[in-house]
């Protein structure tokens, strides 16, 4: 991501450096097969929008 010019905000080697800095990363929607069942699972979620007020999104 960083080589793009889009490091993930908190990347400590990569992006933004500094003290009290995490990655933070988030997916709207997360799937993949189940292991034994082989079914699909999607997980699908909402930003925080406080999150995103952090970060500067808002």
């Amino acid at each position: 991501m960083a080589n793009a010019g889009h490091s993930l905000y908190g990347d400590q080697k990569y992006g933004i450096r500094g003290k009290n800095k995490q990655i933070r990363l988030w997916a709207y929607e997360v799937s993949f097969e189940h292991p034994t069942k082989k079914e699909k699972i999607t997980f699908t979620d909402y930003p925080d929008w406080r999150m995103c007020k952090t970060i500067g999104l808002v």
